[in-house]
């Protein structure tokens, strides 16, 4: 039975990133390398940086950027998958839906670009504290499921962004 719930995005990517990383300590600005595993199955378009930035802009505004759809990782699904069941271990979840949108997050807080909002111009290492932190702390949707096999998540993706055989 899937889970929907509001997480903050820094849980969010913490969740999604390797377990050995973590998005930031705090109020610090501790960054780690941040690597996000990516399943080449669920493969949208790639962004371009203006609409990367329209992402950052939405989420300075408060917008709503829309539901994450992730499985969670459990003995079953880590079974089912054996061949990557090492590489998968160091996750708690995978991402089938959102992947650009959190993409573009992590991209933005490595400081790979930076986005003009009300006639400033914006980094992550030169906003305020409180404004990193309220940014890590803003809510999201998540759509959680629980699918066993590989086969059923991509069916999923499928069918999310229209794809037919």
């Amino acid at each position: 039975m899937p889970n929907l719930y509001l997480l903050t995005l820094e849980r969010l990517l913490n969740g999604l990133l390797s377990k050995s990383d973590y998005v930031y300590g705090g109020f610090t600005k501790e960054r780690t390398n941040l690597v996000l595993y990516v399943d080449p199955s669920f493969k949208g378009e790639d962004w371009s940086l203006d609409m990367k930035k329209e992402l950052m802009c939405s989420l300075f505004l408060d917008l709503p950027i829309g539901t994450f759809h992730l499985n969670k990782f459990d003995d079953y699904y880590l079974l089912a998958n054996k061949e990557e069941k090492k590489e998968l271990e160091q996750y708690d979840s995978i991402i089938y839906d959102g992947k650009q949108r959190l993409a573009t997050i992590l991209s933005f807080l490595r400081g790979e670009f930076s986005v003009f909002f009300n006639g400033l111009e914006y980094t992550v290492d030169n906003m305020h504290g409180l404004s990193l932190v309220m940014l890590l702390h803003r809510k999201v949707l998540i759509y959680e499921t629980r699918l066993e096999k590989r086969e059923e998540l991509l069916t999923r993706f499928n069918l999310l962004h229209g794809i037919t055989d």
